[in-house]
């Protein structure tokens, strides 16, 4: 859907949601195969996704800041934040593994560039993988 009539600036481009994120999941690899990686669900929180090319994972550690404090120390969310932060969750669940020093990945995708000033050891290989280093999780202060 679209908030505009045709034409107008306001439209996302065909193919990837308003909140940046890519429509389809489905990629043809190099070889041929075809290789399936489900989008986030919608809707994400504004900032995270954009074009359906590009992740900033500044925005997307900022995220994981503003639920923690809207949500745990301000004990409670607007009704306009539930659904985003809903869907972040879920996304940050399925997409994280613990390692066993205690490290918290979460699984970039394949398909999207890392957009904006980000320093670089907060991005770490692990099982042929690109991930982010979310630690800050296993802190007491997020």
């Amino acid at each position: 859907m679209y908030p505009g009539p045709s034409g107008c600036a306001e439209n996302h481009k065909k193919g990837y949601c308003s909140y940046g994120v890519k429509q389809t999941g489905v990629k043809i690899t190099p070889d041929g195969k075809r290789k399936v990686e489900d989008p986030p669900e919608w809707s994400q929180p504004a900032g995270i996704f954009s074009k359906g090319t590009h992740f900033d994972p500044i925005k997307f550690l900022s995220t994981i800041h503003q639920i923690y404090e809207r949500v745990i120390v301000q004990h409670g969310t607007s009704e306009a934040d539930i659904m985003e932060y809903e869907a972040f969750a879920k996304e940050l669940h399925s997409r994280t593994k613990i390692l066993l020093d205690g490290s918290i990945l979460f699984k970039l995708y394949a398909d999207l560039q890392v957009s904006g000033p980000f320093p670089n050891r907060l991005m770490v290989d692990h099982d042929g993988l690109k991930y982010l280093r979310i630690d800050c999780l296993r802190d007491s202060n997020v």
